[in-house]
């Protein structure tokens, strides 16, 4: 019998000095047996066109180990602009069509209103606005 295992990565931690901004993301991957799952990614701080860039460059470096389902922890998520909800969309666009999944978590305050305005769920998977 194979076993499911976690593996937490070294944390993304991206200080944007032309705007102050910073964001920590920790991914972890879970995998049964010798295969990759998904990815957790929890968020902390602002997720912007400065600190964007290298969340989605990390997550980029997984997907070619067969990895479809991705899922975002928004709880200590305080600022997200277009940058980043381009990224969830993005991602969604891409994995959705092979059977995965992209899901938001515990968005609240700015961030929950951010995605309220553009039409993009939380709790749930990521679609574009009108798309089943």
């Amino acid at each position: 019998m194979q076993g499911i295992w976690t593996e937490e990565l070294a944390p993304v931690v991206v200080a944007d000095a032309d705007s102050a901004s910073r964001l920590v993301a920790r991914i972890t991957v879970t995998g049964f047996g010798s295969v990759p799952a998904h990815i957790d990614v929890a968020l902390r701080g602002e997720l912007c066109a400065g600190t964007t860039p290298a969340v989605s460059c990390a997550i980029e470096g997984l997907l070619p180990l067969g990895i479809s389902d991705v899922r975002f922890d928004l709880a200590e998520l305080r600022l997200c602009t277009s940058a980043g909800i381009d990224l969830w969309v993005d991602l969604a666009t891409r994995l959705l069509p092979h059977g995965g999944d992209v899901r938001l978590d515990g968005a609240a305050g700015v961030v929950r209103r951010a995605l309220d305005a553009v039409g993009v769920s939380d709790s749930g998977t990521v679609r574009r606005p009108g798309t089943a």
